[in-house]
């Protein structure tokens, strides 16, 4: 009897992949809402705005110093893995631990010394001085961390990456809590415990792969050019697709207040979830796409990827029946206003999830520069969208748009990406790391 393919599908190593890796960031989103949980009882709705927009400065730093490096590591590294080439996916992870190394303090080390002007003349909120001087040195760390990261998924190293993941938030929330029963748990306090506490991450991730990270070898500048030819389309990528997810805390703090930062902020937390799934799909996909190699492989993915995306819809449903009660419940009326902008970021990250799934494709085809473009021009629209309907739609605007253009992107890609992998011509070529660029 032939089982259904759908069955097949969640039989397969790919499925058994992301069930764990979703399972693990499933656990860790719990501990990260317990944290904003605890925090959004400890301080006022303008604390809770100025810790959130903290946390926003953090989060979109984070592409401006990857610089594309991330995933142009786990796709290289993976193929060079696929190939028997160790030592030269050993080169690729130390060429790229220095470019994200050097790239994280220095621009940590301007958000430290001008928090004071970004503060004060870009979010009009002098309060937020200290807490962004504590946010540059999250900027570095969490850098650090989702290199560690990084490198865990190009070598599917799942069950490690989990593990060291849940040690990571426990102590996070562990801290958050202590702090809370002491009474000396504040915007600055929370924004520090979320700054300084992935060196644990980072440490752990240093030992597992001590033998890699402290082994000798050698280099060329080649591989530094070859590395950044590609990773420049996927740090355009990141870059907009970050501030398209974080653009409206910053836009609402500025336009209206913090207030309503908070309350948006709120609801961009609790699709946390949303986002760990979304990062588990890069995670698991990127390094399996990037293995590919026949067309009919390009094929079968893209067909797969409709049921990983009804798997993830009918994972929404709940969220979008209980949200009321979920926030009502646990944070209270002050946050009602949430609600509304959690269901439409909800459904937004639907289609965002679809995206990155068909990501990978166009990544593994050599065709970063789609995905760049799609990413871009969303970011663009998203912040004269907002421009224009937070005067009406007060804090439901940024949800709304990103809605939209989540829809919008997702149909643009498919099409594309279908085009692509049904050419009768199409082919993938081996990675362009030459040899001689590792000396």
């Amino acid at each position: 009897m032939k089982t259904h393919p759908f069955v097949e599908f969640f039989k397969s190593r790919l499925a058994g992949h992301l069930i764990m890796m979703t399972s693990g960031n499933i656990l860790c989103a719990g501990l990260a809402f317990l944290a904003i949980l605890i925090i959004s009882k400890a301080v006022s709705v303008s604390d809770f705005g100025l810790f959130n927009i903290s946390i926003s400065v953090i989060l979109m730093a984070q592409p401006l110093i990857s610089f594309g490096m991330l995933g142009t590591m786990i796709k290289f590294v993976s193929s060079h893995l696929a190939r028997g080439q160790e030592d030269e996916a050993v080169h690729v992870v130390k060429a790229v631990f220095i470019i994200k190394a050097s790239l994280s303090l220095i621009l940590a080390a301007f958000v430290f010394f001008t928090a004071g002007p970004l503060a004060q003349h870009i979010f009009h909120l002098p309060s937020l001085f200290p807490l962004l001087r504590m946010a540059a040195f999250g900027i570095f760390f969490l850098s650090i961390f989702n290199y560690v990261k990084a490198t865990l998924w190009a070598y599917k190293k799942y069950p490690a990456y989990v593990v060291i993941q849940f040690l990571t938030d426990m102590a996070k929330v562990l801290t958050i809590s202590i702090l809370f029963l002491i009474s000396a748990l504040t915007a600055f306090s929370a924004v520090s415990v979320f700054s300084l506490l992935s060196i644990l991450g980072i440490v752990l991730g240093f030992l597992y792969f001590r033998a890699i990270f402290f082994s000798k070898g050698n280099h060329t500048n080649k591989l530094y050019f070859q590395l950044f030819s590609f990773g420049k389309w996927l740090f355009l990528s990141n870059l907009g697709r970050r501030l398209f997810l974080y653009i409206g805390v910053v836009m609402l703090a500025r336009m209206l207040d913090s207030e309503a930062a908070g309350i948006y902020g709120l609801a961009l937390n609790l699709t946390y979830i949303f986002l760990i799934i979304v990062s588990t799909l890069t995670a698991v996909l990127l390094p399996e796409v990037s293995r590919f190699r026949d067309k009919e492989q390009f094929i079968v993915y893209f067909r797969q990827s409709l049921k990983i995306s009804a798997g993830i819809g009918i994972l929404l449903v709940p969220f979008l029946f209980f949200a009321k009660d979920i926030i009502l419940f646990f944070f209270g009326e002050r946050y009602l206003g949430s609600i509304p902008v959690f269901i439409w970021l909800a459904l937004g990250f639907l289609f965002f999830a679809l995206f990155q799934i068909l990501r990978p494709i166009l990544l593994a085809l050599d065709k970063p520069h789609i995905v760049a473009y799609v990413d871009l021009v969303s970011v663009v629209v998203m912040i004269v969208g907002c421009y224009f309907l937070i005067p009406h739609l007060g804090v439901l605007a940024p949800a709304i748009t990103a809605f939209v253009l989540n829809v919008f992107a997702v149909v643009v890609l498919a099409f594309y990406t279908h085009r692509q992998i049904h050419k009768a011509d199409v082919f993938i070529e081996p990675d362009k790391l030459s040899l001689d660029a590792y000396g």
